[in-house]
């Protein structure tokens, strides 16, 4: 409240009890009106134009495409030739696997 003096003071009671401080005080002040504050509105603002130019006219050639030739296919009777004979070293193979395996 404006124009109320508050006294305090303070006691210490961990670790050690201590005895009372000095008594403190402060005395609120009134409070004083704050001066008027006149607004103003503010001036219109300013109204700009901007001309913007047309953009120019943009004018690219058509690209060239040109479409690789396509690798030739591998005859069938060759492709079947390939996979003939893989298939006869693969059981080459295992028959030597299996005549060289030790019987104990």
């Amino acid at each position: 409240m404006p124009g109320t003096t508050y006294y305090w003071r303070v006691k210490v009671t961990e670790p050690v009890e201590s005895p009372w401080s000095e008594s403190r005080s402060f005395m609120v002040a009134e409070a004083e009106a704050p001066a008027p504050v006149t607004v103003t509105p503010a001036p219109p603002a300013p109204e700009i134009t901007i001309e913007v130019p047309a953009a120019p006219e943009v004018v690219l050639p058509a690209p060239v495409v040109e479409i690789p030739e396509v690798a030739p296919a591998i005859p069938a009777a060759l492709l079947w030739t390939i996979v003939v004979i893989g298939a006869i070293l693969v059981v080459a193979l295992i028959v030597l696997i299996v005549r060289t395996r030790k019987v104990t």
